[in-house]
């Protein structure tokens, strides 16, 4: 499992969204094997037939754990099913432009 995610910036919010600037990273946020085995066991997640795809079978994560985009999650009380917090810290250039092509 993982995220998509796209940073814009020298845009400005207004009424319609987020107009202008450019996109400065494209990429992918991904949960350890532990955490994804943990919540198939959980609904809607335990009823899914779709073949998953493990880590090591992602022709897209690098395999070099936080550089690559893997996320550190915390369970509330200890159980997935209270509810889970992830963090990682992302650095990108501000200057650079990737709009994703050439991945």
């Amino acid at each position: 499992m993982h995220i998509h995610t796209k940073v814009h910036v020298g845009g400005k919010m207004t009424d319609s969204g987020y107009e202008g600037g450019h996109a400065c990273h494209t990429g992918q946020l991904f949960f350890a094997e532990a955490a994804v085995l943990d919540s198939v066991r959980l609904a809607p997640y335990n009823t899914s037939t779709t073949e998953r795809t493990t880590l090591d079978e992602d022709g897209i994560y690098p395999g070099n754990g936080a550089q690559g985009g893997l996320l550190h999650l915390k369970y509330r009380k200890g159980k997935i099913e209270k509810g889970v917090a992830g963090s990682l810290t992302l650095g990108v250039d501000p200057n650079a432009t990737n709009d994703g092509t050439g991945m």
